[in-house]
């Protein structure tokens, strides 16, 4: 029955938000027919099967009229699983805020959390085995 389930996240800038994805987590620009060269409306980008679509303010409050007047962010994190987060997260320390250190959970992931510039959270985790 479910297949999927792909955020869709209000923000002021796409591009400037799909380059930092692909600059800082390396997810590669997914929208069929267009390119960053133009200022976009929305975007989706993807990385290792897990996808996250970006819509404008503007565009997406006229889709969802209910949205208006939201702050952009969210009361929610973003939950990332990804093999060996010890190197994901020596390799994007420095470069992003980082909100939450390495940690080992009380159930047994490693895991890290940080803050996009749109002020949303994704933690990216690992259970081994």
């Amino acid at each position: 029955m479910y297949k999927s389930l792909t955020p869709n996240m209000m923000v002021t800038d796409v591009n400037a938000t799909v380059k930092w994805y692909q600059d800082n987590f390396n997810f590669k620009f997914a929208n069929k027919g267009d390119g960053l060269d133009t200022p976009l409306d929305w975007a989706i980008v993807e990385a290792d099967g897990v996808e996250i679509f970006f819509q404008k303010v503007e565009s997406l409050t006229e889709e969802m009229p209910v949205l208006k007047g939201k702050e952009i962010g969210a009361s929610l994190t973003l939950y990332i699983r990804v093999a060996d987060v010890e190197s994901l997260y020596k390799s994007v320390k420095e470069k992003v805020k980082i909100v939450r250190d390495m940690k080992e959970t009380f159930y047994g992931a490693k895991e890290f959390a940080v803050r996009d510039l749109n002020g949303y959270i994704l933690v990216f985790s690992e259970i081994e085995g």
